[in-house]
């Protein structure tokens, strides 16, 4: 081989080794800090115990379900609309809420669902129901986007109280489904049976 081909060569590899890495180290980003193995090692020795599953589970909806735009500057039942100006701008980001709202209910149900592996009937009724929730979120934002998109001409023609009434009443079904799934999370401790 030339000498250009052998640095092509180690140049490539050394790439190559550098992705894999790089590779590795984004896969273990959900990993809690004090935990040395990987996820799939650390739901499998561990969700027998319903004190253990229910760590994870908080972790997990805490990681998943802080800061979610859709409970903070987007919820429609807490703004106070006269500091808001409806029309387009308003609506394109309350879709990015709801879009990623549902990336992040995605994310939470391949972990419940793909990682929890428990003998324990309790463990896997708490959480089969919190799977179903999410299901029914995932549902509901579905349908209410379909439902923005054949109302959007209309909302931007709308006064300001209107708009609001209108999208409050588009969004009421998926605004209830994710209050649901907070207090099935709220009360999974109690679903459990931990004192």
């Amino acid at each position: 081989m030339s000498k250009n081909t052998k640095l092509i060569a180690l140049i490539l590899t050394v790439i190559l080794a550098f992705s894999i890495i790089g590779c590795k180290a984004k896969n273990n980003t959900l990993i809690p800090p004090d935990r040395a193995t990987t996820d799939k090692e650390f739901y499998i020795n561990k969700t027998d115990d319903k004190d253990e599953y229910f760590k994870i589970l908080s972790e997990k909806s805490k990681y998943y379900l802080s800061d979610i735009p859709l409970d903070t500057q987007y919820d429609l039942s807490k703004i106070d609309i006269s500091k808001i100006e409806p029309g387009e701008k308003f609506l394109t980001d309350f879709k990015n809420a709801y879009i990623d709202l549902e990336i992040r209910l995605k994310g939470f149900k391949e972990e419940l669902q793909n990682n929890v592996t428990s003998k324990n009937n309790v463990v896997i009724k708490v959480n089969n129901e919190i799977i179903a929730s999410i299901d029914k979120n995932l549902k509901q934002i579905n349908e209410f986007n379909i439902k923005l998109e054949e109302k959007n001409s209309l909302l931007n023609s709308k006064n300001k109280d209107n708009f609001f009434k209108i999208l409050r009443k588009l969004e009421r079904n998926a605004h209830k489904s994710r209050v649901e799934l907070y207090k099935l999370l709220e009360n999974s401790k109690v679903k459990l049976g931990i004192k």
